[in-house]
């Protein structure tokens, strides 16, 4: 989970570990809960 703090992409966390992307994706998102901000900032720039 420290490599997840990271910011490391799910294909170099599972070169580190040795296993799949799609393995370190499906763990990662059975035990990281993302939450919702709990409100917008007052000004949004769209492009």
């Amino acid at each position: 989970m420290k490599l997840a703090y990271e910011r490391l992409p799910f294909k170099a966390i599972g070169r580190l570990v040795g296993t799949s992307a799609c393995s370190v994706q499906r763990i990662f998102n059975v035990h990281l809960k993302v939450r919702a901000a709990q409100h917008l900032p007052t000004n949004l720039c769209f492009e």
